[in-house]
């Protein structure tokens, strides 16, 4: 099966095309920059319509990473994350309805923000705390409405916080073992009352590729572990892992925008693509402690 990875030379998105050729598929990358995985992919811009139509009818099915990701940067640089993900992510809506290509779009879990339904499932009204998550659910109704009006099949996947070998170092699982490692206390903003669903790259992966070879269509799906930690919790797990005190810790600032509770649920994935996040955190930043450390 030929697949488009949009965001190919990112974290997600290579680790789904591992998967892709391991399996036998044939994945192209699509992104500004070189894949590390298989050839380069094609090297284009998600906001240009003319490279986005080509690429899209030379597939049979299109998984869109590519986002203006990061939080602080989305809350300093608000029209760059609109124009990135919701114009993006309409580019390959357009093409998608166009071609009558499958369109699997990668969305969060922090869409739900400040939801009093918990743990939260799909049918969960959002109440997004910050511009981030409002570009993903802006760009989830675009879909909605191309499916509406026009034939485009399309899944949306909220993910979790992912973490493991290949993230981004803003997350603050990387930058916890990157200041364990430095020997100063880790850093926390807010209370770190404030809980978290994350979920291991590898277990990600798994349920990607299994929406990716099933018939599943026109529905969202919550793909995270529902295992729910505070924020104090999950430092305290990397001082641990890292052999220090669990209470090594510094308190700052609260960020804007911070949700404080985020528990998810993921029933409707288990049963529709038989499959269940099965790595616990802890086992998660135990396998990732020695690739970031390597980074540093």
């Amino acid at each position: 099966m030929r697949i488009l990875v949009t965001g190919g030379a990112g974290f997600i998105g290579s680790a789904f095309m591992s998967k892709l050729l391991t399996e036998g598929h044939t994945p192209t990358s699509f992104d500004l920059k070189p894949s590390p995985v298989g050839d380069e992919g094609i090297i284009g811009d998600i906001l240009d319509q003319d490279a986005v139509d080509n690429a899209v009818k030379r597939t049979d099915r299109v998984f869109h990473f590519a986002a203006a990701a990061d939080l602080n940067y989305c809350a300093a640089h608000s029209q760059k994350a609109i124009d990135l993900n919701v114009r993006g992510t309409h580019t390959f809506a357009k093409a998608c309805a166009k071609y009558a290509v499958p369109l699997h779009f990668a969305s969060t879990c922090c869409v739900y923000g400040d939801t009093p339904d918990h743990p939260s499932d799909e049918s969960s009204i959002p109440v997004p705390t910050e511009i981030y998550a409002v570009t993903k659910i802006a760009a989830e109704e675009i879909l909605k409405e191309y499916a509406a009006k026009k034939y485009l099949p399309y899944t949306i996947l909220r993910l979790g916080t992912t973490y493991g070998s290949g993230m981004r170092g803003a997350l603050a699982i990387y930058w916890w073992i990157t200041e364990a490692a430095k020997g100063v206390p880790l850093t926390i903003h807010g209370t770190g009352e404030q809980t978290r669903s994350m979920i291991y790259i590898d277990d990600l992966v798994e349920a990607l590729y299994k929406v990716a070879t099933s018939r599943i269509t026109n529905m969202t799906l919550n793909l995270t572990r529902p295992e729910e930690k505070s924020v104090l919790e999950t430092a305290g797990l990397v001082n641990k892992l890292m052999d220090r005190t669990p209470d090594n810790i510094w308190f700052t600032d609260d960020r804007p925008g911070q949700i404080m509770k985020e528990s998810i649920n993921i029933n409707k994935a288990s049963t529709l693509l038989n499959w269940f996040p099965h790595t616990s955190l802890e086992e998660g930043i135990r396998k990732t402690i020695p690739w970031v450390l390597e980074q540093n």
